[in-house]
């Protein structure tokens, strides 16, 4: 099943990535005067949405669908926390460009966590 959907995804999310990079400079403007100049935002979001779609949205319901709903809650409060602090550093230190990469970075670990997890279940499951 998750094979079958990373096959779909896949090319639907590069062409998400790749729409968000040409054309990011006039969605920045749908947000207002204070975004302008901050194109690079919305490719920077796509990249996370790239990361959730392809692992943290089917992953983490898969995760729920055989049973370990605590595990996602799990990885929903350390990415929650991690988000939290990162955000703190990185928009001292890049304003809003770092909540920016915090934001979609936390979007790809989040993911790779729910990967890990189904990983072992499945470890658990074969080794039955």
């Amino acid at each position: 099943y998750y094979l079958n959907y990373l096959k779909i995804f896949s090319v639907l999310s590069v062409l998400i990535v790749v729409f968000f990079y040409l054309f990011s400079d006039y969605l920045i403007t749908l947000f207002g005067n204070d975004y302008t100049n901050q194109d690079n935002l919305m490719l920077i979001f796509s990249l996370g949405v790239m990361g959730a779609l392809l692992l943290r949205v089917p992953l983490g319901n898969i995760l729920a669908a055989v049973g370990w709903p605590k595990i996602n809650a799990l990885n929903s409060f350390v990415i929650l926390v991690l988000n939290l602090i990162l955000s703190y550093i990185f928009i001292f230190k890049y304003g809003i460009v770092g909540a920016a990469i915090v934001t979609a970075s936390m979007m790809w670990l989040s993911g790779v966590f729910s990967l890990i997890a189904f990983v072992l279940y499945l470890k658990m499951e074969t080794k039955k």
